[in-house]
């Protein structure tokens, strides 16, 4: 904390310090009516807001008889004081009378003195946590006495140092919030993507149709893992393994765990299937000897007729979970019995066209392994982040030059050479995907990189000029190369005819993965320009980028950019190869811009004069 705030009892800078009613009500309602008023409880406050998903609703004559105890309004601290939420707190942001539960405490500040938000941010903070919580009682439910809520200390700068700060924070925890939103946004986006190519997989395979039982069997019995040939056998249960992945957590052998009771034997030839709720696909490939719970099913599949991999990613598909599910029983744990599991009936490919299916599947799903680890990482950092800024804040070490520095350190994100070589990289594997990665090279590359600064106004340090090829900053492309050549993630090679393809380097596909996270922040802006190059042909991005800028460059120029204006800007006044390109390609370029909504504001870089280009 600052050395100049004093540090005062909450109380003292509080109109109210007060807990919600003692009784519940004989009937709460779920949804909204006449006559009838918000019920808040602690499981309505999460996160720092209201979570009014989950709320329920009083009649008139309880309301009547608890809200006069509180008379919580907008803006109002509310605080949980019970359970397993305790602490946390956020602003009521209900305009109209609610009614509030003893496990909620209302604090109301003095408006001249504390900002109910500086409160809340307070609480917030790992010092304000502690503070608030530090003294709670009871041994199953732990709670806080709202006595030592109200002699709590906390920091207490003047109102406008409340107000600059705060102001900062709430700017910094939108962005994070942002940026929070984006990473869960891109992990789910990941699921999707490794969902709709398994499901692909098995929609598009043909072959003989078989029931399961034909081309899989269990072929072990219960052994005892008490024996000593087993007891230091590692051993999976169904809490061991990771849904939808072939992660297994926390393994110990038999003797470990202490188990008594029957279990499978496996080998590293052996799919495990959890056949307890099903919906959870646990499936795993093992490759050790080991024990596995008897609520798992050790498959073995028939040699030269079920590849293994096949089988493995078979039991992960969506048809056969839904099967899976449809069959079990009991409602309360559901378990899918032998008998159904071994009916399902699925067409088999050779097994050469097997092995190719789940080499391809395996490809995506390390993919989307590698996205996963990185999005729950920076949502972690975007967590600690969120606290460490808290700390400042109420250290007094938030100063607008800090929040200066902030901005500059974000941009200077974007202008590194891993940032554009990023750029690049998730370029061509959109262009992979659309099986248009032929059409993606150094030109089309450069093009792309001049329309993510120019459309969707990501700074990437670049300086562009005219160009033969349209605008261009070699230079900085080259720095992007090098560095992406240094980590063995791709480079550009040239090709027999002229020009240069994108090559990946080994690293390509980890490195990409880690890619989409550092992107995060602009990737969906990124990717609509991406997308709307990738049909195209390296002349037809070459002159859209050259009228777009064109356009932008007479914006600037305060000349109106007529379509007579922007076509002389572009070709005549461009490069003298420019005139070798029918005028009605320009006239199409013009035509996609302003279907597309990209129109030049005059806000993009100018391009200026022509240099030699290495392109």
């Amino acid at each position: 904390m600052s050395g100049k705030w004093q540090r005062v009892r909450l109380d003292t800078v509080c109109e109210k310090i007060q807990d919600g009613a003692h009784h519940s009500p004989k009937t709460t309602f779920a949804k909204p009516g006449p006559n009838l008023f918000p019920y808040i409880t602690s499981k309505n406050i999460r996160n720092g807001r209201m979570d009014l998903s989950r709320v329920e609703y009083v009649d008139a004559t309880f309301h009547q008889s608890i809200y006069p105890r509180c008379n919580p309004a907008i803006g109002d601290v509310l605080l949980t004081k019970d359970g397993a939420n305790t602490g946390n707190v956020c602003l009521n942001t209900l305009d109209q009378p609610i009614s509030l539960l003893s496990s909620v405490c209302l604090i109301k500040t003095l408006s001249e003195k504390l900002l109910p938000k500086w409160l809340m941010y307070y609480i917030q903070s790992a010092e304000g946590f502690a503070s608030i919580t530090g003294q709670m009682t009871g041994a199953a439910i732990k709670r806080i006495i709202l006595r030592n809520i109200k002699s709590s200390k906390i920091p207490l700068p003047p109102l406008e140092e409340q107000k600059r700060i705060v102001a900062i924070l709430d700017e910094a925890f939108e962005g994070i919030a942002n940026a929070t939103a984006n990473a869960e946004r891109n992990l789910a986006n990941s699921e999707e993507l490794f969902d709709s190519q398994l499901q692909s997989i098995f929609d598009d395979q043909g072959g003989a149709e078989y029931e399961l039982s034909d081309v899989c069997s269990i072929e072990s019995s219960l052994i005892d893992p008490k024996a000593a040939e087993f007891a230091n056998l590692l051993h999976i249960g169904g809490g061991n393994i990771i849904t939808k992945s072939d992660e297994l957590i926390d393994l110990r052998t038999a003797k470990e765990e202490g188990l008594i009771s029957g279990k499978f034997l496996f080998d590293r030839e052996t799919v495990l299937y959890s056949k307890i709720r099903p919906y959870l696909m646990k499936v795993s490939r093992p490759d050790f000897t080991g024990l596995c719970s008897a609520d798992i099913y050790p498959l073995k599949p028939r040699k030269r007729v079920l590849d293994r991999d096949y089988l493995y990613f078979l039991l992960l598909s969506k048809r056969f979970t839904d099967y899976a599910v449809e069959g079990s029983g009991r409602a309360g744990m559901p378990k899918v019995n032998r008998k159904h599991l071994f009916a399902y009936r699925v067409r088999l490919p050779d097994l050469k066209s097997q092995k190719a299916a789940a080499a391809k599947i395996d490809s995506t799903m390390n993919a989307r392994s590698q996205l996963s680890k990185v999005y729950r990482s920076k949502l972690r950092a975007l967590s600690q982040l969120r606290q460490t800024l808290l700390q400042k804040a109420f250290s007094g070490e938030l100063t607008s030059a800090n929040e200066r520095e902030a901005n500059v350190n974000a941009v200077a994100a974007t202008t590194s050479p891993q940032f554009t070589a990023d750029v690049l990289a998730f370029a061509y594997a959109k262009h992979r995907a659309a099986q248009r990665d032929r059409t993606f090279g150094r030109v089309k590359g450069q093009k792309v990189l001049h329309l993510v600064e120019a459309v969707a106004g990501v700074d990437l340090g670049r300086d562009p000029i005219k160009d033969a090829a349209g605008p261009n900053d070699s230079a900085h492309m080259r720095r992007a190369e090098s560095w992406a050549a240094q980590q063995d993630y791709f480079s550009f090679e040239a090709r027999g005819g002229g020009g240069y393809d994108f090559k990946p380097g080994r690293n390509f596909e980890k490195t990409l993965a880690s890619a989409y996270a550092r992107l995060s922040a602009q990737k969906d802006e990124i990717a609509k320009v991406i997308d709307l190059l990738v049909p195209m042909d390296s002349q037809e991005a070459e002159v859209l980028a050259t009228v777009h800028a064109a356009w932008n460059n007479l914006i600037i120029d305060g000349v109106e950019p007529t379509r007579h204006a922007i076509i002389a800007e572009a070709r005549e006044n461009w490069a003298a190869s420019k005139l070798e390109i029918p005028i009605t390609k320009f006239e199409k370029a013009i035509r996609f811009i302003r279907q597309n909504n990209i129109i030049p504001d005059g806000s993009a870089k100018a391009v200026r004069a022509r240099q030699e280009s290495l392109f």
